[in-house]
């Protein structure tokens, strides 16, 4: 039976501001969440703070806080991240997970001092359900076909190139999602666990306990996988690691931070000393990055000028693409694998490019009149042949990778922007800079 005692508790001045603090914090978090944030940039200035929500990898200012509010906020995020909340003037880092009003995140927490005070930025990764397929992230045509089949093999090393956060990892749980099978025992060892996948044994490395990827990595191929999965290759012992589990049965899948595929092979061979070793356990090698994809319910036809042509051209040659009619019957080739919006007919005939799209400068309610909706990935895939592993026990130039790889069918990630492009999912300006980075 319980008795009410007719007790009151009551909070003290300083508890019920901490509480409001948390709330607010919170609400914060929420709403850069709904947003599709990724980032939240909380920057103290001369008369106030400017808070910044990085939404499909562009920084937006959404609103300013007094510079009063500054330390309670800090306070509250070192001592969730379990940091030291009585230093500042050392940068610091940490994480915490969110869990209210039926969302769950985990938040990744870096503090930096500067002039004006203390900067934070939360990194925010929200706990989904399975993660994107493979067609989901892009993939298609025969850049999938070759993708599933290296995977399919049952021993080597698969790995993802990509810039700072542009998808490398989302690619590699792609294909843990497709790996998935209760015959096979599939483990991950991940920076940060960004989504939970059912019937995976999940990792998440620890400085303070001791756990790098290399010695990770070393303790789960103890656990009998069949199949590991390391978000970072980026230290040598790793690289040595994973090698020799992927040439003794073990299949391997890893990140590189590289442009491409070919300069993910070529970091891989600078981090080994023996390249033949590289070689004979390379199944595929993925570059991807992302752009920003267009409002489909918004986005402005429009026929390309002389100028514009001369861009267009420059990423045929990119894309290691010889005409325009090769051009289109890729083009026809993507249509029929789902690439856009079936009702569109061919941007391209066999003689010209006769059509590209823009983002609407208005927007809609759709896209929150942005004309922008989200993120696509641009990919490739490199599979070795016979002839690119004898390249590769020479330590090449990335260059010559690439040019190898194109003559023996590769799809460039020029070339697949540029069909992306031209299938209404993004425009000309966002895949331009792969012609310069070719």
């Amino acid at each position: 039976m319980r008795v009410d005692l007719g007790l009151k508790i009551h909070k003290t001045k300083e508890e019920a501001q901490a509480a409001a603090v948390d709330a607010a914090v919170n609400s914060l978090i929420e709403k850069a969440l709904a947003r599709g944030a990724s980032d939240v940039h909380i920057e103290p200035r001369a008369r106030n703070i400017v808070v910044r929500f990085r939404v499909d990898g562009w920084l937006q200012e959404t609103g300013k806080l007094p510079l009063a509010a500054l330390d309670g906020i800090m306070q509250n995020l070192k001592k969730r991240a379990g940091m030291d909340a009585n230093e500042r003037s050392a940068p610091q880092s940490g994480s915490f997970q969110l869990d209210s009003n039926q969302i769950a995140a985990s938040v990744r927490v870096a503090t930096m001092p500067t002039i004006t005070g203390e900067k934070v930025v939360l990194h925010l990764v929200r706990h989904l359900g399975e993660p994107a397929t493979l067609e989901a992230l892009g993939f298609w045509g025969e850049s999938l076909r070759r993708l599933e089949a290296a995977s399919a093999e049952p021993h080597g090393l698969i790995v993802a190139a990509g810039l700072h956060r542009t998808g490398g990892t989302m690619s590699l749980l792609g294909l843990v999602h497709l790996l998935n099978n209760p015959a096979l025992n599939v483990a991950t060892l991940e920076e940060t666990v960004e989504q939970r996948i059912a019937g995976i044994a999940q990792t998440q490395v620890s400085s303070a306990a001791g756990v790098n990827f290399s010695t990770g990595l070393q303790a789960l191929l103890k656990q009998d996988p069949n199949v590991v999965m390391v978000s970072d290759l980026g230290e040598s012992d790793t690289v040595r690691v994973a090698v020799q589990a992927a040439l003794g049965g073990r299949l391997i899948l890893g990140g590189l931070h590289a442009s491409d595929a070919a300069n993910g092979i070529k970091h891989l061979l600078s981090m080994h000393t023996e390249p033949f070793l590289v070689a004979s356990a390379l199944r595929a090698a993925i570059g991807q990055r992302f752009v920003r994809r267009l409002c489909m319910s918004c986005r402005v036809a429009y026929e390309p000028d002389e100028s514009t042509r001369k861009s267009l051209r420059a990423l045929l040659r990119a894309g290691g693409i010889k005409s325009v009619k090769e051009l289109h019957e890729l083009e026809r080739t993507a249509i029929a694998a789902g690439l856009g919006d079936e009702a569109d007919d061919t941007s391209t005939t066999e003689k010209s490019i006769t059509r590209l799209f823009r983002a609407s400068h208005e927007g809609c309610p759709r896209c929150r009149f942005r004309g922008l909706s989200g993120q696509l990935g641009l990919n490739e895939v490199l599979i070795p042949s016979d002839a690119m592993k004898k390249l590769l026990v020479s330590n090449p130039a990335a260059a010559s990778v690439r040019k190898l790889a194109v003559e023996e069918g590769m799809l460039p990630m020029a070339c697949d922007g540029l069909i992306k492009a031209l299938r209404g999912l993004t425009s000309l300006e966002e895949i331009s800079p792969l012609a310069a980075a070719a």
